[in-house]
């Protein structure tokens, strides 16, 4: 209906308009140019008629059509739609559902997504997902990058300003909990006053908004209130509006192209959304914005007073730059106003604002300032004591360098401006160029290492400032880079002038050269090395406790205690002597000293299938007075002990430290201190009645782990009987599954054997046995502090240090095993209490029938049988 009609007036508006005295149309023919035929065109035409068919008709030349237009003709012409066709279409069924279902749809679509926005708290319509309107800004992202890299105008990273706004935001993106967000932050250099952040976390600063913003808590502002556009989702919004606003553009369009409208309406349209409904919209998101932004700048322990002032001068910069406009024709509210809301929320953003995380954000700076203290502490006591040297002025000049470098990092540590920025850079200098200095001049004359000290400091000096000046940042590091390996190269050349020793100088070369990287190798070290270095460590921490004497008995190290002591080194406690009270060669030199021992220690290695330890303190005990320590590994260690002394206090102990005896003497501490400790008191648990005799010997586990305590061992603890066995349940779990695993594996370590599938399944199950296994016998449940073996296995798979167990180290040095405290004793105490092990039973079948063959071999080989106790201490 509506095609035949537009059709029919069509066609009257067209001929009404054309005159009655000229026909409707003229055909215009171009008049043809005759020319004289070639003799090659007629052969050509020829040859095609003859051999290719007739020639094709010649191309007519196409009509041109002149319709003359009559103003008046046009003026009274009829509308392609009439007003009462439109009425009949808006009146008709069919439109009325089509506008009941388009007007439904939109306002399901907007109820079903009504959000309320953080902070804030102002309910609003979103319909876009975050994917979707990142994805969309990322468009937008790459074209600003790359227009503002075209021209040069992106400050690089070590850029002063560049530093600046990331230490802002920093602080503010810790403050808002935004750390998922992929935040990528570029300063460009522009007069432009403005500051953007689109969503996904791409921001902008020009460096125009920074003479506006004067100091950081300005800047934390400005950005503040970009960073709450993207908590509020602002942009989504605002594209989310655009959906059920785009029916209405369609209608006025269609008026339009209708004629009904006169072309004004999609133009009257626009304008009414954009001032009526877009506009206010965005003037209250910008507010929501600086409201967010003022909390999050609030708890970022920013000043958020200082937003008053800031829109003042930027309602001065925009009256400056003549572009201040009303306030309903912008987008923004006006600066003034801004300014005024700021006062109203004030209040509350200071509520808003952490006195602790103002003591959090600056406590670093607060150490390090105590720290650059010791500096100058120390080179004063350097100094003092050289007063009375004649060649104190040499001497001094390390220590001089030491006070810079801890007068310049304190000044820029304590102020944190970017003016004393050079203080900083500058100690980093001098603390490396007192190295340089001292290792190129150690051997030479008062004039020459003093005028190259001046010479050196002069130059640091300049060179700092003017890093500072330029705010590079390359060189700086450069020159840092270069006088370290010249001190590296120096002093390898010194050890290798100086020391003779091949030996010691290769070790020294080596700890010159990969300084701490050498501990790792030092941590491998350690599992290999000797035995007595537990007993060494935990005695030179009892050491140190006032009127605690300590004495030592030793065997293969005796002559290097016995004349310098122990030399310890620990990352925790430093390097310290440890020199014993006595130190004893042998047993008999102790029992024959008639010392009335306190405690003492027994940290050998169990092998009860080779010999009974126990029978080493005969003599060495006094009855009702001396407790027995037992530091070792293993179930049922305690037995022997208590079975030769009945009433003596047996204390078990089981620690997780890592020690080495590196040289005779020399203790090496690398990490862990833990050492749990708890009375021996077979056949009791934690509700038992106790006698006397258990009381006491509580009593005397209390105060060894006192003392270990005051000694510096902050994590050694007290357990009771019951727990304490557990603990040690519970390790056996570790060592019975790791230990003879990697022996039968052919040497593998904890972290391989973790990572392979099959292992991990078979480790997990040795677990799982001992650890189903240990409450039956123990009659007490597994304490849920207790890692399970899940979680042991994941701590393994993270050791990539390449650790061995020890039972793995004892095979490959050819030595006596642990079997039967490790596997054979919890294998026996289980089958007492009709428990069978499978698991751990085929274990220790195989390990010990490969150690017999071993055996067997050996003394074949060497044409005697017998047993070598090897490394057996006692501490």
């Amino acid at each position: 209906m509506f095609s035949r009609t537009l059709f029919r007036n069509t066609s009257r508006v067209i001929s009404d308009s054309l005159p009655r005295t000229i026909p409707k149309c003229s055909v215009l023919r171009p008049t043809p140019r005759l020319s004289k035929p070639s003799s090659s065109s007629f052969a050509s035409q020829r040859f095609r008629s003859e051999f290719r068919g007739p020639p094709p008709p010649p191309r007519r030349t196409p009509k041109l059509i002149h319709v003359r237009f009559n103003p008046e003709a046009a003026r009274t012409a009829k509308p392609l739609v009439t007003p009462q066709q439109i009425r009949n279409w808006v009146f008709s069924n069919n439109t009325k559902w089509i506008v009941i279902t388009i007007a439904g749809g939109s306002v399901l679509l907007i109820v079903t997504n009504i959000e309320e926005v953080p902070v804030s708290g102002r309910k609003r319509f979103r319909c876009l997902s975050d994917a979707y309107v990142e994805a969309e800004s990322n468009v937008a992202y790459k074209a600003l990058l790359a227009e503002f890299s075209q021209q040069g105008l992106i400050l690089p990273p070590g850029h002063r300003l560049v530093r600046k706004v990331h230490r802002v935001m920093e602080r503010l993106i810790e403050a808002g909990d935004l750390r998922n967000v992929n935040w990528e932050i570029h300063v460009i250099a522009s007069d432009e006053a403005n500051a953007m952040v689109l969503p996904g976390g791409k921001v902008f600063v020009f460096t125009g908004i920074l003479p506006i913003a004067q100091t950081d808590d300005g800047l934390a502002a400005i950005l503040g209130h970009e960073i709450s556009h993207n908590i509020a989702r602002h942009t989504a919004e605002q594209m989310s509006w655009l959906i059920p606003l785009t029916p209405v553009r369609w209608t006025l369009l269609f008026l339009d192209y209708t004629g009904y409208t006169g072309g004004l309406g999609r133009i009257l349209g626009d304008l009414a959304m954009d001032l009526g409904l877009m506009r206010p919209a965005s003037r209250k998101m910008e507010s929501e914005a600086d409201y967010i932004g003022l909390m999050l700048m609030a708890k970022a322990c920013y000043d958020p007073a200082v937003t008053i002032a800031l829109w003042e001068r930027m309602d001065a910069a925009e009256k400056q730059n003549s572009n201040s406009i009303p306030q309903w024709l912008s987008t923004h509210p006006a600066s003034l106003n801004r300014a005024d809301m700021f006062r109203k929320w004030l209040p509350e953003a200071e509520g808003e604002s952490r006195t602790d995380y103002i003591v959090t954000a600056y406590i670093a700076e607060f150490i390090n300032t105590l720290t650059n203290l010791v500096y100058i502490y120390y080179a004063y006591h350097g100094i003092k004591g050289n007063s009375n040297r004649r060649d104190a002025i040499l001497r001094n000049l390390p220590y001089l360098g030491i006070a810079a470098v801890g007068l310049g990092s304190g000044i820029f540590h304590a102020t944190m401006k970017n003016y004393t920025q050079w203080c900083d850079d500058l100690s980093m200098l001098l603390a490396v160029a007192t190295v340089t200095h001292r290792v190129f001049t150690f051997d030479k004359s008062i004039t020459y290492t003093v005028t190259s000290g001046l010479i050196l400091t002069t130059l640091m000096t300049t060179f700092s400032v003017w890093h500072c000046v330029t705010d590079e940042l390359i060189m700086h590091s450069v020159l840092f880079g270069i006088m370290i390996a010249m001190v590296g190269i120096k002093t390898r050349s010194i050890i290798k002038a100086r020391v003779s020793d091949p030996v010691v100088q290769r070790d020294v070369t080596n700890m010159a050269t990969w300084g701490a990287a050498i501990c790792a190798q030092l941590t491998t070290l350690k599992r290999a090395i000797g035995a007595g270095a537990v007993g060494a460590f935990y005695a030179s921490r009892l050491a140190q406790v006032p009127n605690v004497l300590v004495s030592v008995i030793c065997r293969s190290n005796y002559q290097a205690v016995f004349s310098k002591g122990f030399s310890v080194s620990s990352p925790k406690y430093g390097s310290y002597t440890f020199t014993p009270h006595q130190t004893f060669a042998n047993p008999q030199q102790a029992i024959d000293s008639n010392i009335i021992w306190d405690y003492v220690l027994v940290s050998t290695k169990a092998l009860p299938d080779v010999s009974d330890d126990s029978e080493i303190l005969c003599g060495l005990l006094k009855e009702g007075h001396t407790s027995i320590v037992l530091v070792q590994n293993g179930l049922g260690v305690e037995e022997p002990y208590k079975k030769r002394f009945p009433t003596a206090t047996v204390l078990s102990a089981v620690t997780i430290v890592s020690a080495a005896q590196t040289a005779h003497g020399i203790i090496k501490h690398n990490r862990w201190t833990r050492i749990s400790i708890g009375p021996y008191l077979p056949g009791t648990t934690d509700t038992t009645t106790l006698d006397v005799a258990q009381e006491t010997a509580i009593e005397r586990n209390k105060s060894f782990v006192q003392l270990l305590q005051a000694g510096g061992i902050a994590d050694a603890e007290e357990y009771s009987h019951a727990k304490l066995q557990m603990v040690r349940w519970h390790k056996i779990a570790i060592n019975a599954s790791m230990n003879p695993s990697a022996v039968l594996s052919g040497g593998s370590t904890n972290n391989a054997m973790s990572m392979d599938s099959e292992l991990y399944l078979h480790l997990k199950g040795v677990m799982d046995e001992v650890l189903s296994t240990a409450p039956k016998v123990l009659g007490t449940p597994l304490p849920k502090e207790l890692a399970t073996p899940e979680a042991i296995l994941r701590s393994t798979q993270k050791n990539t240090s390449g650790s061995k167990p020890s039972m793995l180290l004892d095979w490959e040095q050819g030595k006596k095993m642990e079997l039967e405290v490790i596997l054979g004793n919890p294998i026996r105490i289980a089958r007492e209490h009709g428990l069978e092990m499978p698991r751990l039973q085929s274990l220790y079948a195989l390990l010990r029938m490969a150690q017999e063959n071993r055996e067997r071999a050996k003394s074949e080989s060497i044409g005697f049988g017998g047993y070598e106790i090897d490394g057996s201490k006692l501490e």
